[in-house]
């Protein structure tokens, strides 16, 4: 718009000053023909127009040839066009008359503009590299590029090349445009453009040049995209405006407001009115590209394309034809936008020449697949989507049911996707890929397969132009529709980029309007032609040629056979001469035999065995040669006749005598046969294994002896094991009683020590001397929460009188932050004590240290602590300390002092692993030896320090109790527990007598124990009813516990399902029963949660030592307090025996042997008489490799009667000592 109203009008009247001086000079008027559509309102200025202004005229000039879709040739009396149109919108809003004058010549039309004769030129380009023009150039309004044409079946670079023939038309100015890009070529001016489209057509000419719309234009409509059009080397823009005349500046304003006045979709319109696309309307870079894209575009502007050649109507090709379809047209349409030239490429021939023009590589005819979702960046936005549809025959096969998929084989268009879907809804269909859907629906039409699956876009097509109704779609298949993409190779994501813009650009119209082109097209391969018969033609010639060429050269052949016969003859003998000489000179005995057992043949070595001479033993059989009944001869023999009846291999061991020396030889015998596959004879042959078997039975014996010793070694242990654990048990008890006489504060440091000392040395005993879980790796740690100090001192303690015996400092160091944490103590005490030992044991004289220290402190892992043990002993060599913790080694001047087994580091070490630690040593010779055990253990809760006092727990409350079993021993064993306590005592041998006498009387009882395994009613129905009563009595809930020797989770569970409290195990010492009866009593009768005792189950005694009996502490307390009670105890159990054994051997039925199994167990357990629980538990269930249950009560009686024998022992013994004392 103007500034003013008075600069507008200053306009105005130099216009009509203007408009009044006109010229007779030109040739021929025009008359102004538009094709905007009148009906649309007409285009007004943001101010209003003066009256002056109106009615006059502009006259305008019009050079040149006609130049499509800018100046048309429709119609030599009017001017129509692109420029029409614009000149009609600027005649509307401005409200003058627009006057055409043509001008034949370009140099005489801009002469008379610049003159002021004319005001205004039509079309007028100005090239970025002419010299400046007088003429004043208004806005735009079409945005244009150079492009050169060529013929699109030559591949021609975009590249000025020397010698070409280039066609240009236009403006004479565009020459030194011409000459200074494309110097070495010769440039051929035609006066119209379409004689320089001509040129090229028609082979004159290389390449025309010229601008993008002119050429596309003429290319698409009048020569049928003959030319491929690709921008030039430099691609300039070629935009075209409005000249002016430079007297009339104040027009070219007007004109230039005119312009900015019109909108973007009239704009718009007019283009898409003569097929111009939108980057001819916008402004520079319609794309939007960045500045990366813009500069990818300048050093990429070719592209290689591969395209299929079979898949029409997207994308088909035959020999010497451009590629065709819809995807040539896409790209077409992006060369157009982005100015990119793509080299088109058949996909899967021979790679396309791009390293010497290093040019990415697009495949556009990508179908979107799970592996390109996974990677987005390298494929485009979808170009074209078409359902997947299935074709089948018009009679199918295999079908039932119209809506039914066939059973059968499928064909389908590659893809990934559709494939698993189509195995995920049809598992049964036979699959396959096919890349040529023409073959496929062949394939069909033939009744080769039961159908092909394709997208809609080539079943419509296809079906069309080659099937007619042979073939219908059924219907559509898949959740997905088949979606067309581009895809580059990875590195070239930015390609991406440009052409997922270019897609965007192009009006959804336009592809619509492709799409329904290519799928009414007709096929262009139907009439016969070469390419239809090419190959076949090819085929025959080839066939021909082929056989010419055999005729030619058979007789050249048949002067080879004879030197080939030569050949093969001299090969023969060759191999004869190889095979003489791997048979006859093999060491190994070999022969051959016929059908006779007849000798054919035999090497060196079968006569050096056999010490005869070649011709005594040729044509003989074996037992011709040796004479006798030797039964080795009659063996091989007999090998010899099942390898010729069977026809296989005979392998087997003989023993024969040679020169009086017995050899056993491994003889192995094989068929061979004749040309019809007929056993003729045999192959054999000896291997001496005299001397293998010699060393095998060396070994045997060797083993043998070596796992008896294994054996006495195991005995030895385990007896070694029962002999210390019995006065063991005898110390304990013994410190025992001392512990409890006396008060915890006037107890001695003494007696604590030796108690606990002893009690780690049962432990350690346990662990070590049991030769099973040394050496199967059974021996595992058992963290608890120790006072780390304590299990030190107590170490420590234990070596202190032998240090000082020697004139040794035995001194202990500690520096720590945690005291209590969870670890074994029983593994550590037995790591120190060693290495104390062994400290003591090489130090003459001097200090043993040990030093306790602790590292940094780590939440998960815990603290990391080390104990030292140093001395100031002989010392070790390097080679000495690792030798040390191998088994049953001692080194140097160590094993010269001292005598020992050599074990004990070894063992430390195995234990230091086991704690997830490690022991190492450091030392030198003459300077003594450090010993560092690194171990890490968690931090624990803290308790009371102060010594556990081992009497019996005082209750409060005395309980009344009623105890029901049927075993008589455990009846009496837990009667005289609970009486020791001061409890009251009530038992029962039956369940059914224990309700009853309950329930005469609910309240009078705190407590009832009773078996879970008794005849007639057993515990878990006890309890059922017992809870049942007291629901139907309303009675408050007794404390109920059970009793059992299987401590098994799903006893366990059962008990508490069946209303019990708690479940105690069988063997129960006297501190353990009474304070798991106090911790149950304290949380009261309604509680149901089992104990922690209760939750320790014990584990398989399958692995537990053999011996007879271990007596219990339990029955060694008894006996201390009540000989009687504790003599009554053992002679109850033995009459229960005795009882139990009747019972056995009356028994037949395995429900009644399993009850007593069950009792037996129950009764052996707290004993611990292991075997006797083992025993038990079989019968009970029955477990036992071909089961004979009098075989087992044997083996039962004459272990009950062992165990009576120690029972006899043990009550003579204390019968003895109750009278000494």
């Amino acid at each position: 718009m103007f500034n003013s109203l008075a600069s507008f009008r200053r306009t105005v009247l130099l216009l009509v000053a203007l408009f009044s001086c006109t010229s007779s000079a030109t040739e021929k008027t025009l008359q102004l023909l538009a094709r905007y559509d009148t009906a649309q309102p007409a285009l007004q200025l943001a101010e209003p127009i003066p009256s002056e202004f109106r009615n006059k005229v502009i006259k305008v000039a019009v050079a040149g040839q006609p130049q499509p879709p800018l100046f048309m040739d429709t119609d030599t009396r009017r001017f129509e066009g692109l420029s029409a149109d614009y000149l009609s919108l600027i005649q509307s809003m401005l409200d003058t008359t627009i006057e055409l004058y043509y001008y034949p010549d370009h140099s005489a039309a801009q002469k008379a503009v610049i003159s002021g004769e004319m005001q205004m030129l039509a079309i007028n380009v100005v090239l970025p590299t002419s010299p400046p023009q007088q003429l004043i150039s208004s806005a735009p309004w079409m945005l244009d590029y150079s492009v050169v044409g060529f013929k699109a079946e030559h591949a021609i670079s975009l590249s000025p090349s020397q010698g070409q023939r280039i066609a240009w038309s236009g403006a004479p100015q565009r020459r030194e445009y011409l000459e200074s890009n494309y110097h070495g070529d010769q440039l051929v001016r035609f006066p119209g453009y379409y004689d320089a489209v001509a040129s090229v057509v028609f082979n004159q000419t290389g390449q025309v040049w010229g601008n993008a719309a002119t050429l596309n234009h003429l290319n698409r409509y009048l020569f049928a995209n003959a030319l491929k059009i690709a921008p030039d080397a430099h691609s300039i823009p070629m935009n075209v405006s409005f000249g002016i005349s430079p007297h009339f500046p104040l027009l070219a304003k007007a004109v230039d407001k005119a312009l900015q006045q019109i909108p973007l979709s009239i704009r718009m319109q007019i283009a898409k009115r003569w097929q111009l696309d939108v980057h001819h309307v916008l402004q520079r870079n319609p794309l939007a590209l960045t500045l990366e894209e813009e500069q990818w575009l300048k050093d990429h502007s070719r592209i290689s394309t591969l395209l299929p050649t079979k898949l029409a109507p997207l994308s088909s090709r035959t020999a010497k034809m451009p590629f065709l379809g819809m995807s040539v047209d896409v790209l077409e349409l992006i060369a157009n936008l982005t100015g990119l030239n793509f080299s088109n490429h058949a996909l899967g021939a021979a790679s396309p020449s791009s390293d010497k023009y290093n040019s990415p590589r697009l495949f556009p005819m990508d179908i979107l697949d799970r592996e390109d979702e996974a990677h987005p960046q390298l494929t485009t936005r979808p170009w074209l989507v078409s359902h997947w549809v299935i074709i089948r025959n018009q009679k199918p096969r295999n079908i039932v049911g119209r809506d039914s998929f066939p059973f059968g084989s499928v064909l389908m268009l590659s893809n990934q996707t559709m494939k698993e879907w189509m195995l995920q809804h049809y598992p049964h269909l036979s699959l396959a890929n096919s890349d040529d859907p023409i073959d496929a629906l062949r394939q069909l039409q033939e009744h080769k397969i039961d159908a092909v699956v394709l997208p809609k876009i080539f079943a419509d097509y296809l079906l069309r132009n080659h099937f007619g109704d042979a073939l219908h779609v059924e219907s559509t298949l898949g959740a997905d529709p088949a979606r067309f993409v581009m895809r580059v190779e990875p590195g070239n994501e930015m390609l991406v980029s440009i052409l997922n813009k270019a897609l965007l650009a192009i009006p959804p119209e336009t592809l619509f309007k492709l799409l329904a082109q290519w799928r009414q097209a007709e096929t262009p391969f139907i009439s016969a032609s070469w390419q239809n018969y090419k190959q076949a033609i090819l085929m025959i010639v080839s066939v021909s040629s082929g056989l010419i060429v055999l005729i030619l050269l058979w007789n050249r052949h048949l002067r080879k056979v004879i030197q080939q016969r030569i050949q093969a003859e001299n090969a023969l003998k060759n191999q004869l001469n190889f095979t003489h000489t791997l048979f006859n000179e093999s060491p190994v005995a070999m022969y051959i035999r016929d059908k006779n057992t007849r000798l054919v043949d035999c090497n060196k070595a079968y006569l050096r065995y056999m010490n005869f001479q070649r011709e005594e033993v040729i044509g003989k059989r074996l037992s011709d040669v040796f004479t006798g009944n030797n039964a080795s001869i009659q063996s091989i023999e007999e090998g010899y006749q099942q390898t010729l009846r069977d026809g296989e291999a005979v392998m087997r061991d003989i023993h024969m005598v040679f020169d009086q020396q017995p050899l056993q030889l491994y003889n192995w015998t094989l068929p061979f046969r004749d040309r019809l596959g007929d056993v003729a004879g045999v192959i054999g042959g000896w291997l001496d294994v005299t001397e293998r078997n010699a060393l095998l039975q060396e070994l045997q014996l060797a083993k043998d002896a070596a796992d008896k010793a294994n054996r006495s070694k195991s005995e030895f242990l385990a007896s070694m094991s029962h002999e210390i654990r019995t006065p063991l048990h005898a110390i304990i008890g013994l410190l025992e009683l001392e512990t409890r006489s006396q008060p915890t504060d006037s107890l001695s440091e003494n007696i604590r020590v030796a108690y606990s000392s002893a009690h780690a040395l049962l432990s350690l005993i346990g662990d070590v001397l049991d030769l099973s879980k040394i050496e199967s790796g059974m021996y595992q740690p058992t963290p608890e929460t120790v006072y780390l100090p304590d299990v030190i001192e107590q170490a420590v303690a234990l070596f202190r009188n032998k240090a000082e015996s020697k004139g040794i400092d035995l001194r202990v160091e500690m520096d720590i932050a945690a005291y209590w944490v969870k670890t074994d103590p029983l593994m550590i005490n037995q790591i120190l004590s060693n290495l104390l030992s062994n400290a003591i044991k090489f130090t003459e004289e001097g200090t043993v240290t040990v030093v306790l220290m602790q590292g940094i402190a780590q939440e998960e892992e815990g603290s990391e602590f080390v104990i030292e043990v140093s001395d100031n002993g002989c010392g070790m060599t390097e080679d000495q300390q690792h030798a040390i913790f191998e088994p049953f080694v001692q080194v140097g001047e160590r094993h010269q002092q001292q005598l020992g087994t050599g074990l004990g580091l070894s063992i430390c070490r195995n234990l230091a692993h086991l704690l997830d630690g490690e022991l190492i040593v450091e030392s030198a010779p003459g300077e003594g030896a450090v010993f560092s055990f690194y171990f890490r253990a968690p931090q624990g809760e803290p308790r009371d320090q102060t010594q556990p006092h081992l009497s019996h727990p005082v209750f409060s409350d005395k309980l009344s109790v009623l105890v029901i079993d049927d075993h008589a021993p455990n009846r009496l064993l837990l009667g005289k527990q609970l009486e020791l306590s001061g409890h009251q005592v009530v038992v029962s041998e039956s369940a059914a007598e224990a309700l009853a006498l309950w329930q005469q009387a609910p309240l009078r009882f705190d407590l009832i124990i009773t078996d879970c395994n008794m005849p007639t009613m057993n515990g878990f129905q006890f309890a059922e009813a017992l809870r049942q009563y007291e629901q139907l009595h309303h009675l408050p809930p007794i404390m109920l516990y059970g009793l059992t020797a299987s401590a098994e989770q799903h006893i366990m569970q059962r008990c508490l399902q069946a209303g019990m409290n708690d479940c105690l195990f069988k063997p129960l010492n006297l501190d353990r029963l009474l304070a798991q009866i106090e911790h149950c009593t304290r949380r009261g009768a309604t509680d149901s949660k089992p104990s922690p005792a209760a939750e320790e189950f014990i584990q398989d005694d399958d692995g537990a030592e053999s011996a007879i009996v271990n007596l219990p502490p339990l029955l060694t307390q008894l006996a201390e307090r009540d000989v009687e009670s504790c003599l009554a105890l053992i002679a109850s159990i033995r009459t229960s025996h005795e009882t139990l054994l009747a019972e056995l051997q009356q028994t037949q039925e395995a429900s009644a042997l399993s009850q007593l199994g069950h009792k037996l167990k129950g009764g052996a357990a707290i004993l611990n008489a292991h075997a006797l629980v083992k025993l038990g538990r079989q019968l009970e269930v029955h477990r036992e490799e071909a089961y004979d249950a009098q075989t087992l009560i044997a083996k039962i009686t004459v272990e009950i009667d062992r165990v009576n024998q120690t029972l006899l022992e043990f009550s003579e013994l204390r019968l003895k000592n109750h009278h000494f004392s």
